[in-house]
């Protein structure tokens, strides 16, 4: 074995060198790589596509992934892309609550809005199936109205107390609705 002696006490030209060129040359950079998108998750309206997204270093021949600490972040490729399907979407129909009773008894009716929605836009009932359309009205409050809700149409001819009543009067009957005032029977 021999000695190692200080750079000073040796000849320069003869130092051999430090740094070579690779035989090679193929660049050990590390860079992202991405596969294709995917199909867009929605048929119709808005949806996604996805890709593998990784950090790997190429040789010339084959990629090799390794760990995504060694790419640049600011690099990377996008995973998620947002995207359109290829069908034209068909409306859903959507009905808001119904609204009260029109009448207490007597048969009335109760009514609701119902909507064509596409991409929770309204549009033309024209974008939804006919045959599934919700019912708009309904009746309701169908039983007979009791003694206590049906009042003399015409009050009778005004009779004083000292008077005697011999004719009986024929008297016709209105429903009194609760809500909307007098209607007719």
């Amino acid at each position: 074995m021999g000695k190692v002696y200080p750079d000073n006490r040796c000849h320069r030209y003869r130092l051999p060198n430090l740094i070579r060129e690779c035989e090679n040359q193929v660049s050990c950079e590390y860079e992202w790589f991405a596969s294709q998108w995917s199909e867009c998750s929605a048929r119709c309206g808005n949806g996604i596509q996805t890709r593998k997204v990784f950090c790997g270093t190429f040789d010339g021949e084959t990629v090799k992934k390794v760990s995504d600490g060694k790419c640049k972040e600011e690099n990377k490729y996008e995973g998620l892309n947002n995207c359109t399907g290829k069908e034209e979407c068909s409306g859903q129909w959507y009905s808001a609550p119904w609204s009260s009773c029109s009448k207490t008894c007597g048969g009335g009716l109760m009514t609701r809005k119902v909507l064509c929605f596409i991409e929770n836009k309204t549009v033309d009932v024209r974008n939804c199936d006919p045959s599934l359309t919700p019912f708009s009205t309904e009746s309701c409050n169908n039983q007979q109205c009791s003694r206590d809700q049906i009042l003399p149409l015409e009050p009778a001819t005004i009779v004083s107390e000292e008077e005697e009543c011999i004719e009986e009067y024929e008297t016709s009957f209105i429903v009194m609705d609760t809500t909307l005032g007098l209607g007719e029977m």
